[in-house]
């Protein structure tokens, strides 16, 4: 499997009470469970675990450049055993 989700620009995401689980981020390398490249995220009571990155953000990642600038709000969530050589939740532009 591909990544998951994916929220870009002016996109928003609202999520609530799921399993985000198997997500592999070959191509771009972060952001396995979610990549938010601008946008916003808004995520709760949910669990995100098992995704795998080659470079940051296995569970969630806020990358790039965008305006405006990607943010999440994380509410109540278990994000755990995502492995990347960086950290399950990663954030700063590329």
């Amino acid at each position: 499997m591909d990544r998951v989700l994916g929220v870009s620009n002016t996109g928003n995401l609202t999520i609530s009470g799921v399993t985000i689980t198997g997500g592999q981020a070959v191509e771009f390398g972060q952001g396995a469970g979610i990549l938010v490249l601008g946008g916003a995220l808004a995520i709760s009571e949910c669990r995100v675990i098992g995704n795998a990155a080659l470079s940051g953000g296995g569970g969630i990642a806020l990358a790039g450049a965008a305006n405006p600038p990607a943010t999440a709000t994380v509410t109540r969530c278990e994000i755990a055993r995502s492995p990347s050589p960086a950290r399950s939740l990663s954030t700063g532009a590329r």
